[in-house]
């Protein structure tokens, strides 16, 4: 319960925070979950689903991690969510305006054809 109780917490204000969360465009993709910066299609080797309790989560698989190092609640779950799911940036679209199916479709549409694995 009071797992539960802390993770509300720190959910909580993010559902009343109007700051952009996740971003995927022409170049790369933006979570502020992770980081401020955007990591460039480049970097991102592969792209991932991991589901679970009927919850879709995007996994990126980095090229090289130490150039996008997680920040906050992200950099302490940041090796479990690894060893889960084998990825290294978790993008949930709880809490968004958007949909698991439209970030997949900008991810297919935005994402150069060479990288698409």
């Amino acid at each position: 319960m009071v797992l539960f109780g802390l993770f509300g917490v720190l959910w909580v204000p993010l559902l009343f925070n109007p700051q952009e969360r996740v971003r995927i465009g022409p170049n790369g993709v933006r979570t502020a979950q992770w980081s401020n910066h955007t990591i460039p299609w480049s970097e991102i080797a592969r792209v991932s689903v991991w589901s679970t309790y009927g919850q879709d989560t995007i996994i990126l698989h980095l090229r090289d991690r130490s150039r996008f190092p997680p920040r906050g609640m992200a950099a302490l779950l940041a090796g479990a969510n690894r060893s889960l799911s084998g990825g290294d940036v978790w993008i949930s679209l709880t809490a968004t305006n958007r949909s698991f199916e439209e970030a997949m479709e900008a991810i297919r549409v935005f994402r150069p054809a060479s990288d698409s694995a």
